[in-house]
């Protein structure tokens, strides 16, 4: 993609050289469509895991057991309280006009990125010693877990899909911008 765009800044003007207008406003709409997407999954994905890690030290603080709810209802503390939440922090964070304080934060990114690869390694051999799995059909339903039981279930095809397709979305997102991430660095 970089040896065909040439000198062009963005991948937009690539697509008016060699199709025309009708290409550069299809990629401009397609980009615009997936940044949407990417978003969307990226608020998904960010309220459902801080809804457990709010449910995670509700217990740890409050000795509590708190029941997750994910079924959107106000009536306890629930996903939709939680996804509530993370719109105002975004929005009370977005309406700030001077965010210098937040770019000299993402320059530490990596580090949590390491992290991150760490704990999925760490854990993933963790898991790989130490438990047993049994592949189930899509139709069966899991067991409950108990304290001591090494058995792990994995369902051939399940439902519930969304951070997969976060993850995709946020990946068909990065394609498009890569071409200037990669000239300016």
């Amino acid at each position: 993609m970089i040896r065909v765009a040439g000198n062009d800044k963005e991948y937009f003007e690539t697509l008016y050289k060699y199709w025309g207008k009708w290409a550069y406003y299809c990629g401009f709409i397609s980009t615009l469509l997936i940044m949407v997407a990417a978003v969307t999954a990226y608020f998904i994905n960010l309220s459902s895991m801080l809804y457990y890690i709010a449910l995670a030290l509700g217990d740890w603080i409050f000795a509590k057991d708190f029941e997750p709810i994910n079924t959107a209802t106000f009536s306890q503390f629930s996903l939709s309280y939680m996804a509530i939440i993370v719109f105002l922090m975004e929005a009370l964070i977005t309406s700030k006009k001077d965010l210098t304080i937040f770019i000299r934060l993402m320059s530490y990114g990596s580090a949590f990125i390491m992290a991150l690869f760490v704990f999925i390694i760490g854990f993933g051999f963790f898991g790989i010693s130490s438990t047993h799995y049994e592949i189930m059909p899509s139709g069966d339903v899991i067991p409950p877990y108990y304290p001591g039981d090494d058995t792990r279930y994995i369902k051939l095809f399940n439902s519930d899909f969304s951070p997969l397709a976060g993850a995709l979305g946020i990946g068909y997102f990065l394609h498009t911008v890569s071409l200037p991430i990669v000239r300016n660095n």
